[in-house]
């Protein structure tokens, strides 16, 4: 089940779904057999019900922008680790060594020198993990991880936009149902 079935499901559980979509097109039709009293129940049941699917929304855009700006981050250090590999094939193929600074910490660098020879590198992985690869397979990991992080990204992008239309699709309700609302109190207040 995807995630938007999940949302679809979640207005099912509050109430009738058919009534829920159909208040999207046209309330006149909707409340038109109705009596005013159950008209402003079925507004304020609806208008909870769109308050917490716009806030289940807008959770999921947050936590959609916050994993595109984790990807964001990370594609740009494996393509520089992937280039740093190449450079290393090509010294290695060439028979020359390989000299660099090392970043101790943000601020404080070291010379190094690459052991090119040794045909191993060692890739972190995350939370705190190693792992020895050879120079070929690292290439072949990295090219790989980077596109896997690309289409990721797309991915996330058409989420984004696919949630960004819907939340204003609520937003756009809420207000039609705010003012029908609105409508009802007045009409129920000029008939008393």
């Amino acid at each position: 089940m995807s995630i938007w079935n999940a949302f679809s499901w979640s207005c099912a559980d509050v109430g009738d779904t058919l009534l829920f979509h159909k208040l999207t097109f046209s309330f006149s039709s909707l409340f038109s057999t109705i009596s005013p009293d159950t008209h402003l129940h079925y507004c304020s049941l609806l208008s909870s019900v769109r308050e917490q699917l716009y806030s289940k929304y807008k959770y999921m855009e947050g936590s959609f922008e916050k994993t595109k700006n984790i990807y964001k981050g990370k594609i740009p250090e494996v393509e520089q680790t992937l280039e740093l590999l190449k450079l290393m094939k090509v010294k290695r193929d060439d028979d020359e060594e390989m000299l660099t600074n090392y970043s101790l910490c943000d601020t404080i660098y070291a010379k190094a020198k690459v052991d090119v020879a040794a045909d191993k590198v060692a890739l972190y992985v995350g939370a705190k993990t190693f792992i020895e690869y050879s120079i070929e397979e690292c290439l072949v990991q990295l090219q790989e991880q980077i596109a896997a992080s690309h289409l990721k990204l797309q991915e996330l992008n058409e989420d984004l936009v696919f949630l960004r239309t819907s939340s204003i699709t609520v937003e756009v309700n809420m207000a039609r149902l705010f003012n029908h609302s609105v409508k009802l109190k007045k009409a129920k207040a000029a008939g008393k």
